[in-house]
């Protein structure tokens, strides 16, 4: 056991913010049986066993995986242990990447549309939904928002504002009714970097902060 820890805390696995060497062990009973071309540690091939066994969890950053894995591999001493990996994602305890907000009165989708084309100049707009659907509560996410898709469902949005998204994000979209705004990458990004000079600037007055004047949208609209 503390052969194999070590390796995989040397690997880069264990670390908890200003912790490392971190695990958590659970002992239980273990059942196998090998076939002819096993090579056990422990019994006799071809005989059910059932042997004391340890459960071993660590965290690993994604980046360091393989070699954690090649290390646990190398140190155990079984011919097959058994592995399990699961993703874990953090919780944020901020104001995440998106949000939700909702209208004074229901609006009906094309008036948004329109207003949201002549106050930011689009120069391409696609939408899914009807033109009449009225709409209520409004969830945004700029750049490539597609993912948070089911967050926008959850949080019960009639309407998903966001940069692009796959197919069959937008058919997923379809089906539960939500109307969808793409006005394209670029530019539902483009305000906020406008914005981040501006406070850069004013953050920094001895500097001189712009947004790219030559960074345009790669695609075009005829």
């Amino acid at each position: 056991m503390n052969q194999v820890s070590s390796a995989l805390f040397t690997a880069g696995a264990g670390r908890i913010g200003n912790y490392d060497e971190c695990s958590f062990r659970l002992a239980g009973i273990g059942t196998f049986r090998g076939n002819d071309q096993s090579q056990p540690t422990l019994g006799t091939k071809g005989q059910h066993e059932e042997v004391q066994e340890w459960r071993l969890e660590v965290v690993c950053p994604q980046a360091k995986l393989a070699a954690v894995l090649a290390a646990l591999r190398q140190a155990h001493s079984y011919e097959e242990p058994a592995i399990d990996v699961y993703p874990l994602h953090a919780i944020s305890h901020g104001p995440g990447i998106g949000r939700v907000g909702a209208l004074d009165q229901p609006v009906p989708l094309q008036a948004l549309i329109d207003r949201w084309r002549e106050a930011f100049q689009f120069s391409a707009l696609t939408f899914a939904g009807e033109p009449q659907q009225m709409i209520r509560k409004v969830a945004i996410v700029c750049g490539a928002g597609g993912s948070l898709f089911p967050a926008a469902v959850q949080a019960g949005a009639d309407l998903f504002f966001t940069g692009e998204m796959r197919f069959h994000d937008l058919l997923a979209a379809k089906a539960k009714r939500m109307a969808v705004v793409l006005p394209g990458h670029y530019a539902t990004e483009r305000p906020g970097m406008e914005i981040l000079a501006k406070r850069l600037q004013d953050a920094f007055p001895a500097l001189t902060v712009w947004a790219s004047e030559m960074e345009c949208d790669p695609l075009r609209a005829r």
